[in-house]
């Protein structure tokens, strides 16, 4: 059994794309001869906990930003304990360089392959001074500790680790969960009374980086020219003053322009795949995005999908995806109006996504086989 350690899982309410690679690889890993353990800087209830621990340990930390002197004390104290414990490797799934220290204590420890994991093309707040040192200092702590470079996309790799030779490791998903079910398409549609209503849809966390406003100001003159059309924003509304009072802005946008019956808030759900079911059309305007698996999710159920150029190109799967600048309103506005007066067959598009390596089954093989081989020397 090879064993290890993967860090980065974040909180169940905040759930996202590396909570989401995690546990798909992590539900075929044991198949696999490998074993994952988690390293988690406690802020919450981990996501998916409770399945985890039922097979695997999972190592708390205090919270870093509130506690620091605490989270490095044990930080210490927990590599000091791992190094016993026979671990071949440990992953750190990166979403920026606020901090690289596990990987060097790994290294100072004796855990032989570290892998530094980039799921980032950009950083969710702009890079004062004393950010991009704090980047350039912990992306050279990276590259002197890591023995491998991991990405969601070659732009991620760029992004974050300055080098091109990083390996593109595909962001595998659950296929069968999200292939399109006319069936569940029609009841879900009317267990929320859209009858007759063209539904836009968006996936992901109230911050900045996922240019709301920008959808919004979209959907003001889209739906001038068709009234019955709606919009969902899937995920946690809750928090009304994380990223400087986003989600408040948010609401008090829709409410100045009169948007309220037009723009529903879904809130946290663990069933988001029923709802890319609902939509007639995805958009995800993104300022950056590592890979942006939302849109490969929307797209196994064929559902016609506009995201930004941002967006790396490795999310185009089906012909019914656009990559659009963001500085042309009018071209987005025109593929929306493209996509409802032809409207696409939706399908089952699960042997696309196999042949495209982005199931998690065919990940976690791919996955395995390189562990096997970074191990068999150590």
């Amino acid at each position: 059994m090879i064993k290890v350690l993967q860090m980065g899982m974040g909180t169940a309410s905040r759930r996202g794309g590396i909570e989401e690679y995690l546990i798909n690889q992590y539900r075929y890993s044991l198949c696999h001869g490998i074993q994952y353990d988690f390293i988690y800087l406690q802020s919450g209830p981990m996501a998916f906990e409770d399945e985890i621990k039922k097979q695997s340990n999972i190592f708390y930390l205090p919270e870093r930003r509130k506690y620091p002197f605490r989270y490095y004390i044990n930080l210490i104290r927990l590599f000091r304990h791992l190094s016993k414990e026979n671990y071949q490797g440990i992953v750190m799934n990166m979403g920026g360089l606020s901090h690289a220290s596990p990987l060097l204590l790994a290294k100072w420890y004796g855990i032989p392959v570290r892998i530094a994991h980039s799921h980032t093309g950009g950083t969710e707040t702009p890079l004062g001074w004393g950010r991009r040192f704090m980047y350039y200092f912990n992306r050279k702590i990276t590259l002197y500790s890591a023995t491998e470079l991991w990405a969601c996309s070659k732009r991620a790799g760029q992004y974050l680790f300055h080098v091109d030779n990083v390996k593109v490791i595909r962001n595998g998903i659950d296929v069968d969960h999200y292939v399109y079910d006319s069936g569940l398409r029609d009841s879900k549609r009317k267990e929320l009374g859209l009858s007759g209503k063209f539904v836009i849809g968006h996936v992901g966390r109230f911050s900045p980086v996922k240019n709301h406003f920008f959808l919004l100001t979209l959907f003001r003159s889209f739906h001038i020219q068709h009234p019955d059309s709606v919009l969902f924003f899937v995920g946690d509304d809750s928090n009304l003053d994380a990223y400087d009072g986003y989600v408040r802005k948010v609401k008090e946008y829709i409410h100045e322009h009169g948007l309220e019956s037009s723009v529903i808030f879904t809130g946290y759900t663990s069933d988001v795949s029923s709802y890319y079911q609902v939509f007639d059309i995805f958009l995800f305007p993104s300022i950056s995005e590592g890979l942006g698996l939302v849109s490969i999710e929307a797209q196994t159920s064929n559902l016609p999908c506009i995201v930004s150029s941002c967006v790396p190109e490795e999310v185009i799967i089906t012909q019914n995806i656009r990559r659009i600048s963001l500085d042309d309103q009018e071209e987005w506005l025109d593929a929306m109006n493209c996509f409802f007066a032809v409207r696409v067959e939706r399908k089952n598009n699960k042997d696309l996504l196999f042949e495209k390596g982005y199931d998690a089954s065919v990940t976690m093989q791919m996955i395995a086989k390189y562990w096997k081989e970074m191990v068999k020397y150590v």
